[in-house]
């Protein structure tokens, strides 16, 4: 630290990148320091131009004018875990005694300086955040939940995709899973193979969706190739994609096979566009007292999604298609909704006033349109969305979409509507949130009836003591059958996370939850001991109570105490 600016330095090491072996490498890359204040300031080594929406394109440029050596290195990861679990069984609390619950083992292979494959034997997780309880009353569609394993994360940027063709949380139980991860040829790619446990499955259709499982073993063969076209941020890809499902003889006779295609480029600096093709053909399982749909129908379905974008600095537009044909189906992906072409327009300004604390400001109007392949129409909306964002890192965004008209289970409905109000304020050093707000009128799913819905979802981030960061997450859902008259729904979902950071390698997490609408308390602690980011050592417990209707009364509904390790062996 001098008097008027200082240095600091950051060693990466390039075992933890990837990059081709030749014998010049030309990176692209952008250092920027972020320097929130009464302003939120960006400092960058290469120049951005805000008239060009190209992030990435416009990165400096820096040459290494030798060949890096890599060290072909394999790490082995071998775990144990100790644990002692406990459930309620009629009006006693039983529980087990302390036993070896789970072993396994990963392996990761450097092969080239930009491939590397992973091997894994019976993963565990259960150090992993438990997922947030989301609220799913009167929601026709099946939830969605972030990936958080860590085996899945590394390469997922590769399968993510417009129509979520690959959803890896359909992946439940993996017996073992294998993956290859880099470059090959001058080829992006990524191979998945799992053995799964158990199979689940989201079926879709023209109004709902809904979520099965199966404690029927599934394989699962994934093959993603990308390849650079014209610049850095324009490419072709290709996905294949394979399911076989055991049927209750153990046999293979269900299966779901995928094809998928998409483009992507950026032009002339300010055009982008995006298109992404599906084929899928499934033969259904012959479960009928799972689910009424399974009755083993061969299905062949398409899809289509095309995307084209216009920015500048003052003005921007696009255009939205998306086709799922009533029959497309991706078992192992997120496909809630099918049988259904719409359209999506929209246009805006972006002004820069700097005047009365306003830094920027961005207003956009949005038109779209539904129908199925009936070509009956489904859904029209349009309306505006305005974003102000004020000095103090302060951002309110408001948004109204009028619609005209819904149609749902063949029954119309007019005159919905959504208005929403959002802020994010990190204006203050120690606290920072988010507050969103939403009034609707909507539909009753249950009575197929009109009704109004209001909602609000907030989040907080505290760090008042040094080491001691404290996270809040509330969201509470009211539906109505008049404006804030007759309820019909009043649910609650609370997310509390405390973290304290002794060291850099030691901490204490708890994470609590409850929901209204299972009255399930749930305490998630974990201590953890992380050495380098492979050797660690947890001792957590999973707990989950039920709370009685009198005051502050709960009672144990199942628990689990687990001890784990992992050492990191080279070689």
């Amino acid at each position: 630290i001098y008097d008027s600016f200082w240095v600091a330095e950051v060693k990466i090491y390039f075992s933890s990148l990837k990059f081709p072996s030749v014998k010049e490498q030309k990176w692209r890359i952008h250092l920027r320091r972020l320097r929130p204040r009464n302003e939120f300031e960006v400092f960058s080594w290469a120049p951005i131009d805000r008239n060009n929406p190209s992030f990435l394109g416009q990165g400096g440029i820096i040459i290494i004018p030798h060949k890096i050596k890599s060290a072909k290195r394999i790490n082995f990861l071998p775990y144990f875990v100790l644990s002692q679990n406990g459930y309620r069984k009629n009006l006693k609390y039983l529980t087990d005694r302390i036993k070896f619950s789970n072993m396994g083992i990963t392996i990761k292979w450097n092969i080239f300086s930009d491939l590397i494959c992973d091997f894994t034997i019976n993963p565990d997780y259960a150090q992993i955040e438990t997922d947030a309880p989301q609220i799913d009353v009167n929601n026709p569609y099946a939830l969605y939940y972030l990936e958080k394993r860590p085996f899945f994360m590394e390469g997922k940027e590769l399968l993510e995709t417009p129509l979520n063709l690959i959803y890896t949380r359909s992946i439940l139980s993996p017996i073992y899973a294998f993956k290859i991860t880099g470059k090959f040829s001058e080829k992006e790619i990524l191979f998945l193979s799992a053995a799964d446990k158990y199979t689940s499955y989201i079926i879709p259709s023209e109004d709902k969706s809904w979520v099965v499982f199966m404690n029927n073993l599934s394989f699962l063969n994934i093959l993603k190739i990308k390849k650079e076209i014209i610049n850095k941020e324009s490419y072709i890809g290709l996905l294949l994609a394979h399911r076989e499902v055991s049927d209750t003889t153990k046999r293979f006779q269900s299966f779901n096979r995928l094809f998928g295609f998409e483009l992507k480029s950026r032009f002339y600096t300010h055009y982008y566009i995006n298109y992404e093709f599906g084929y899928s053909n499934v033969k259904e399982p012959r479960e009928s007292i799972v689910c009424e749909e399974f009755n083993g129908e061969n299905l062949n379905g398409f899809s289509h999604f095309f995307n084209a974008k216009i920015g500048f600095k003052y003005f921007n537009s696009f255009l939205k298609y998306v086709n799922i044909s009533p029959t497309f189906r991706s078992d192992f992906g997120y496909i809630t909704k099918n049988n259904f072409r719409s359209i999506t327009k929209g246009a805006g300004f972006n002004l820069y006033p700097n005047k009365l604390g306003i830094t920027s400001t961005y207003l956009i109007f949005i038109f779209s349109r539904e129908e199925n392949f009936r070509k009956i129409e489904k859904r029209r909306s349009l309306g505006p969305r305005i974003e102000f964002h004020f000095k103090g890192q302060n951002i309110f965004f408001i948004e109204y979409y009028s619609i005209p008209r819904y149609l749902y289970r063949g029954k119309n409905f007019d005159n919905l509507f959504e208005f929403s109000v959002v802020n994010i304020n990190s204006y203050f050093k120690k606290i920072s949130w988010k507050l969103r707000n939403i009034f609707r009128r909507t539909i009753n799913y249950s009575t197929l009836t009109p009704a109004y819905s209001y909602s609000f979802i907030f989040s907080s981030s505290i760090n008042l003591i040094k080491n001691l960061q404290v996270e809040w997450s509330v969201e509470r859902y009211y539906l109505y059958e008049k404006p804030w008259k007759f309820m019909i729904y009043d649910e609650t979902s609370i997310v509390n996370k405390i973290i304290y950071q002794f060291m850099p390698s030691l901490r204490i997490r708890n994470i609590f939850q409850f929901y209204t609408g299972t009255k399930n308390l749930g305490i998630f602690p974990l201590f953890s001991y992380e050495p380098n980011p492979f050797t660690v050592f947890y001792i957590g417990a999973n707990v989950n109570t039920m709370k009685l209707d009198k005051p502050f009364g709960i009672k144990g509904h199942n628990h689990q105490i687990f001890l784990k390790f992992q050492y990191l062996f080279k070689i």
